[in-house]
């Protein structure tokens, strides 16, 4: 699934090399990078003020400062060799831009900032258009757009955000960054802003706790550093940096080659991460393996439950299994692309060249274990991941931002407003075990069955003292005419005489879902 634009092919992995910070700086920062292969540092003195330089290919510096300033802090490079940032005089700190030998620069006030004044430019595309931080009104933090002839600001803000921080911009107009929703210490998510103002959620896949993007380039590739340090190509393949020497990438260029930063040793240094071609898959090596995100996107595995594969070149198009592909049990190969788990056929379910899913087979044991995918004739490197017995999810609602809210359905699949008591809600999971009778990986269930292990279900309530309550679960099984889906039929207990909302919880054999703080939230009306 194309995500925006179109880009060419990804690569599959990067070789790295390392540079330091000059005059014996412990503390630089990467703050951009051009297509020339210039690569933008700054860093603090003892006295906390700003220096910058310019690190050519050849691995020399040029320091740039601009004429009659205190301190000079560069925090954007374009294709055509302008510099962005701010710096401090006699009048105050004030945002520029200008060209690489510094010689001039015109300085501009963002204007309503609230707490950064001035502004503070992140990116700057080759038109001469400048993003940042501090364009605020009132509590809200918000980005600025300012127009390559310095004439006209536009507010960035995503709505219903609390925060809008503009990253990176490419010469279409296209923005990245992340916000912040649910205040100072909500989750932070990413967003790609186009130039006619819209905003799309824009997250690594498979990450539930939001994403950090801190560049794009031309080609339509994404740069970010949360949940990890990652690459997002526009054919929707992702792939992890090496998070021990690549943990803050701020810059990439439209070679995708990448430049930032990386604390070791007690100081920091720069890394240029540059990409290796290939077509071979490759299974992105942070979370490159986890149960359906859906589900809670757990790292480890169970038998008969269902998994997402992350990463590169793991197939030729973009398709959902299909009625005529089952010959008696679901597909083991879906044009060609097959998944193995210690060298077990799984079953497939979905393809993309980004991202696989399956189903697990069922002849698992507990413990290591690895998955390959292959896609025609190219297998990609196996991936460690842990089998355990049971690893059970459910459904998380889609307007969860963190996916840690229980679905809740009505029988009839809608989504209840209120309840009442003696009402049944439904819940649904993967990797809850076996039934009676039992149904092996890539069977369809034909019938109502059993779950063996323990499902219990409480509300806990509004009223005060009126505590925990259990709820009687009068259905756990698979879902007739699915593969690898459960379903839990749970009745309303009554717990009071006036309206009031719970916290429904759940148990398995006893214990907590794996999944963070799974829990959904009910109003019941008596």
């Amino acid at each position: 699934m194309l995500l925006f634009g179109a880009g060419s092919a990804p690569a599959q992995s990067y070789t790295y090399s390392f540079f330091d910070p000059p005059n014996g700086a412990a503390n630089m920062a990467v703050t951009g990078m051009n297509n020339a292969g210039q690569i933008l540092v700054a860093w603090t003195d003892a006295s906390q003020n700003w220096h910058s330089a310019i690190r050519g290919p050849d691995g020399t510096y040029t320091p740039f400062a601009l004429p009659g300033t205190t301190w000079t802090w560069a925090t954007a490079l374009n294709n055509n060799g302008l510099i962005a940032g701010v710096y401090l005089d006699a009048t105050g700190t004030h945002s520029f831009v200008g060209p690489l030998d510094a010689k001039s620069f015109t300085s501009f006030d963002v204007p309503n900032t609230g707490a950064i004044p001035y502004g503070m430019p992140q990116g700057i595309n080759d038109q001469g258009e400048i993003i940042g931080e501090g364009f605020s009104a009132g509590p809200v933090t918000m980005g600025f757009l300012r127009s390559a002839d310095g004439l006209s600001y536009t507010t960035i803000s995503n709505p219903g955000s609390n925060a809008t921080f503009a990253a990176g911009i490419d010469n279409n107009g296209d923005i990245v960054g992340w916000d912040i929703t649910g205040g100072s210490y909500g989750v932070r998510h990413g967003f790609l802003r186009t130039r006619d103002g819209s905003f799309r959620a824009l997250e690594v896949p498979g990450a539930l706790a939001g994403s950090h993007l801190a560049g794009i380039n031309n080609r339509g590739q994404i740069i970010g550093s949360t949940p990890f340090p990652f690459v997002l190509n526009p054919d929707g393949t992702s792939l992890a940096l090496d998070a021990a020497v690549a943990s803050a990438p701020t810059a990439i260029d439209d070679q995708g080659r990448i430049a930032g930063s990386t604390y070791s040793g007690g100081a920091y240094r720069g890394f240029l991460a540059v990409p290796a071609s290939g077509s071979q898959p490759a299974i992105r090596s942070a979370t490159g393996v986890q149960s359906a995100s859906g589900f809670g996107a757990l790292s480890a595995i169970a038998p008969a439950s269902w998994i997402e594969i992350y990463g590169v070149n793991l197939a030729p198009d973009t398709r959902p299994w299909r009625a005529s592909d089952f010959n008696g049990s679901a597909p083991t190969s879906l044009d060609g692309v097959k998944v193995t788990v210690n060298g077990s056929a799984a079953f497939v379910s979905f393809i993309s060249p980004g991202q696989v899913n399956a189903q697990v087979p069922s002849t698992l044991s507990p413990g290591p274990a690895t998955v390959t995918v292959t896609s025609g004739n190219q297998t990609s490197a196996p991936y460690s991941v842990v089998v355990v017995p049971t690893e059970p999810g459910l459904l998380s609602t889609p307007a969860s931002e963190v996916g840690d809210a229980i679905a809740i359905f009505l029988p009839d699949g809608s989504v209840p407003k209120t309840v009442k008591p003696g009402d049944t809600i439904v819940l649904y999971g993967i990797g809850f075990g076996s039934t009676t009778p039992d149904v092996p990986a890539g069977q369809i269930a034909t019938q109502p069955d059993q779950l063996q292990a323990r499902f219990e279900v409480s509300f806990s309530a509004g009223p005060p003292g009126q505590g925990s309550q259990p709820a009687p679960v009068s259905y756990a099984g698979h879902v007739p005419g699915t593969v690898g889906l459960y379903q839990f039929n749970v009745q309303v207990p009554d717990q009071g005489s006036q309206p009031y909302s719970v916290v429904v919880t759940c148990l398995f054999n006893g214990n907590a879902l794996p999944s963070r703080n799974l829990a959904g939230v009910l109003s019941v009306v008596p």
